[in-house]
């Protein structure tokens, strides 16, 4: 999505304000990240300012990969090296 979005100037908007790792934590959180933010993070200020400037922010879908490990596979089968 290219800054001629009505979300990519949203995202851009986000980005001149300095609150795009925050914006990240807050509306895109894992589970995996844990609980705790990082202290750098300006949560309160990124909601004071999303209130003012981000109004119904609706944010699209995104696609996740996730890598489970390999299938074992058997090394050797029962008639292979006899």
């Amino acid at each position: 999505m290219g800054s001629r979005s009505r979300f990519g100037k949203r995202m851009a908007k986000v980005d001149a304000a300095g609150s795009l790792e925050e914006l990240v934590w807050t509306e895109r959180h894992r589970a995996s990240w844990g609980d705790t933010p990082s202290p750098e993070l300006a949560l309160d200020g990124y909601a004071a300012w999303k209130r003012k400037h981000l109004k119904r922010l609706q944010l699209p879908g995104l696609a996740a990969v996730t890598g489970n490990h390999p299938r074992p596979l058997p090394l050797f089968e029962e008639n292979c090296c006899k």
